[in-house]
């Protein structure tokens, strides 16, 4: 097509360096227990920017803003000047005291970045499949514009609402996402490339069930503060099956193989259910990217932060061709194949 092409011309991730055991989690909330949980789940452990004390609560303030900001400039490197950035969009389902509404996080991460007043700033309020949807609508938002270069934030900041909020998790029986998410943020620059360059997004696809919702947050069974409720049920039922379906549609627009592919981004909804979805597609673990085990569920996070890791580790690299999947609240779902 005459459409410009667009590439990822860069990547960063951060996680917090505090580690949070299952056994760490199980003395405060009291639900199942540390074997339940790696058996279950698949998590082991997951990163909070701050430890909490023995009542359940962190020793130090945390700002969701410290990892978003750590990821972004981790993109940016020393060698992407902040001025040549034309759009942010910071996506995050987790922004609290007074940075949930009027896109107050993306705003303050523009200003934090020192990025230019002619750069765009959105704020994309989603869920486990927000990454892929917004990598999708930066590709067309360049295509359809002047602009060359976005800037595309995931972030996700759970331990800020369990702070303080453990018993409330337990009584509105959503002890389980306290079980489930992790903190942690990555962040990839994209840009318009020649049409002979190889690297660029090669293809997509992606859809929404709105009927399906997977996450919800409010007050549960009288819980003194609003909680993020899991339909626990309803992702075990849909994960693999609509991750399919992503993959399908992609392979209807784009003609590839699996052979074909470095490494698959699927997003960690956890780690049982990732390495089910591996297995049933006939894929080894040397293709299919893991960080549920150690990060627990970081939501949008999660694909661009293995993506980030393995290319700072050189798993991957120039000319490979690498795929993103995705489902999440809402419910959301897409795939993205890209070459490097």
């Amino acid at each position: 097509s005459d459409m410009s092409k667009v590439a990822i011309v860069s990547s960063g991730a951060f996680v917090p360096e505090t580690v949070v055991s299952n056994h760490d989690l199980v003395r405060f909330i009291g639900e199942k227990s540390p074997e339940w949980i790696e058996r279950l789940l698949g998590v082991r452990e997951r990163r909070f920017m701050s430890p909490f004390d023995e009542n359940g609560r962190p020793i130090r303030h945390t700002d969701e803003i410290e990892i978003a900001l750590a990821a972004a400039k981790n993109a940016l490197k020393q060698t992407i000047d902040p001025a040549s950035i034309d759009g942010l969009t910071l996506v995050s389902c987790t922004a609290t005291e007074g940075r949930e509404h009027l896109s107050r996080l993306a705003f303050d991460l523009h200003r934090e970045l020192g990025l230019s007043e002619e750069c765009t700033v959105r704020f994309n309020d989603l869920g486990c499949g927000g990454f892929v949807h917004t990598l999708i609508d930066g590709v067309h938002m360049l295509q359809g514009s002047p602009a060359r270069r976005m800037l595309i934030v995931a972030s996700n900041a759970p331990s800020v609402h369990f702070a303080n909020r453990l018993s409330s998790y337990k009584k509105g029986e959503a002890w389980l996402s306290a079980y489930l998410f992790g903190d942690g943020a990555a962040a990839v620059v994209i840009e318009k490339v020649s049409s002979e360059n190889a690297a660029s997004v090669l293809a997509y696809y992606r859809g929404v069930n709105s009927s399906m919702p997977l996450m919800e947050y409010g007050h549960r069974n009288g819980s003194e503060e609003p909680v993020y409720y899991i339909d626990a049920k309803s992702v075990k039922e849909t994960y693999a099956a609509y991750l399919r379906r992503a993959i399908a549609g992609l392979s209807e627009r784009y003609t590839f193989k699996f052979s074909d592919i470095a490494r698959c981004y699927f997003h960690q909804a956890n780690g049982k259910l990732v390495d089910e979805l591996a297995s049933s597609l006939g894929l080894g673990t040397e293709r299919v990217a893991k960080c549920a085990d150690i990060y627990g569920n970081t939501s949008a996070a999660a694909t661009p932060i293995m993506f980030a890791e393995d290319m700072s580790a050189g798993r991957i690299g120039r000319g490979d061709t690498v795929l993103f999947c995705a489902i999440g609240a809402g419910m959301q779902y897409g795939a993205t194949l890209v070459k490097l």
